[in-house]
């Protein structure tokens, strides 16, 4: 409870900072009947001149529910009269989903490690980020939530499984990170990719009105991010820096971007054919690391992104 009141603080002094005025214009496009992903491509061609001009580039799971959220925000402004910071109200579903991460650690634990199951739930409640930025992760926190129930489903039920995974890619693609767990972990691989593929184009719907406006929104939500360049942080950066070892001149930018994913995905199959850490969630924390280690976009919210997989894998380890 007091974890839930201290980000629930944060969010009633947010200001309208960050990418709220990209979310805000997003909705409003969508709301008007215009393809926000347009807009995207447009800012990503002149990105490195202007990066804090960027559209949204994300597959549209929080621009849906930002578009519900204010319509909220106009209904209990004009007819309750009652007033509600959008900024406040776009906060709500992270705050909601870090409670939901809370229950995975208290379901998975409870009885079988009772000062894990506290220590766990306290990391995440008041995780680095919250404690150095003063600020919650947003969205991603519903991503993480997703994707952990996702995982915990895995090898239990395919379908939810499935559902809660490509829910997480609807807001974040980051989950496809550790795809390939999921696929090999799958009772029933082909249940599991059509219930993935039925979620992805439900949620699609509204861009299929040609095939035009399919490709853009394809291009904006996903393609995009590989016209980005070198970004907050990255591993590489520093030993680039440090030691004075180039990487992304001799190497290009793309490969680093494609490699960490793909690394990611390579490590299922390594692990199946050599026949140890065969555990889910151990076999979480490496795809996550490969990530880590290559991809030269990195900032301090990608790394609250695995923090729940680093606890309950380093557990299931040691």
């Amino acid at each position: 409870m007091l974890g839930t009141y201290t980000r629930i603080q944060l969010a009633l002094n947010l200001s309208e900072g960050g990418d709220y005025s990209t979310h805000l214009r997003a909705v409003n496009e969508l709301l008007s009947g215009i393809n926000p992903y347009n807009w995207t491509l447009k800012s990503y061609q002149d990105l490195a001149n202007d990066p804090g001009n960027k559209g949204y580039a994300y597959f549209p799971g929080i621009m849906y529910v930002n578009a519900l959220l204010f319509l909220i925000h106009l209904f209990l402004k004009f007819n309750l009269g009652t007033y509600i910071s959008l900024p406040f109200l776009f906060q709500l579903p992270s705050i909601i989903a870090t409670i939901f991460v809370c229950i995975f650690f208290i379901k998975f634990f409870y009885r079988r490690n009772n000062f894990v199951m506290l220590f766990c739930t306290l990391f995440w409640l008041y995780n680095p980020h919250l404690l150095s930025r003063k600020s919650d992760v947003g969205y991603d926190t519903v991503t993480i939530a997703l994707l952990l129930w996702g995982l915990y489903f895995l090898e239990k039920d395919d379908v939810l499984s499935a559902v809660l995974f490509a829910l997480g890619v609807i807001f974040k693609t980051f989950p496809l990170i550790a795809l390939f767990i999921f696929l090999l972990k799958a009772k029933n691989k082909f249940v599991f990719i059509v219930a993935g593929i039925i979620i992805f184009l439900v949620f699609s719907i509204p861009f299929f009105r040609s095939i035009q406006d399919f490709v853009t929104y394809i291009q904006g939500s996903l393609l995009v991010h590989g016209n980005r360049f070198v970004q907050g942080r990255p591993f590489l950066y520093y030993i680039a820096y440090f030691y004075r070892i180039e990487f992304f001149r001799i190497i290009p930018f793309k490969f680093y971007s494609i490699s960490a994913i793909v690394t990611g995905w390579a490590w299922p199959f390594v692990l199946r054919i050599r026949g140890f850490i065969t555990d889910k969630y151990k076999q979480a924390i490496l795809p996550f690391l490969s990530f880590y280690i290559l991809t030269p976009v990195l900032n301090r919210t990608y790394l609250v992104w695995a923090i729940p997989f680093f606890l309950i894998g380093s557990y299931m380890f040691f």
